[in-house]
């Protein structure tokens, strides 16, 4: 028998085809399309600003500017927010008090609230990860010692593009054919 004939073989025999050809093609595709969105980019937000200061309007630009959320809405109440993030529209709440800008100016700890939608961890992850680096890229008054003891310097070494399936991928997909054949 040659190697013309093995390859008939393998094709009119149902059972190796699907083990030998077509698990092998199906397998990286469909753990390709799991991990698709492994990493949150422009994750619809809403601010709830009822500082309405100067300060509190920079801190929202710059929360916006972060690649991992989008402030989509500003309402006036959290009420608004409330109804926001039950019809999914957004999947976090960023709030300021009323009294934000005022305990800023005197040295008063003045904190944010998150508010997040807890269904998909990705998401309290990139709200609060860009509320932190908005602060510390702002180094407020209070912060300032802290800020400059803790420098961040960001290198990603291996897994580049922050997402763990296509990282892991690589070593999984053969345990996952060994296994089916």
């Amino acid at each position: 028998m040659g190697l013309v004939d093995d390859i008939k073989s393998i094709f009119k025999d149902e059972a190796t085809l699907i083990l030998a050809v077509i698990v092998p093609l199906l397998y990286p595709l469909v753990y390709s399309f799991i991990y698709t969105n492994e990493v949150i980019t422009d994750m619809p937000v809403c601010a709830v600003d009822l500082s309405n200061s100067a300060e509190s309007r920079q801190f929202i630009r710059q929360y916006d500017a972060t690649p991992e959320v989008k402030v989509e809405y500003k309402v006036s109440n959290m009420e608004e927010a409330k109804m926001l993030m039950e019809q999914q529209k957004v999947h976090a709440i960023i709030y300021f008090p009323k009294d934000y800008a005022e305990k800023l100016n005197t040295m008063q700890q003045s904190p944010i609230q998150l508010y997040c939608d807890m269904g998909f961890i990705l998401y309290y992850t990139a709200a609060y990860l860009s509320a932190y680096k908005v602060m510390l890229a702002q180094k407020h008054p209070l912060m300032a010692g802290q800020a400059d003891v803790i420098k961040v310097h960001e290198v990603r070494m291996y897994n580049t593009i922050e997402g763990y399936g296509n990282f892991l991928l690589q070593a999984i997909l053969p345990l996952i054919i060994q296994q089916t054949l």
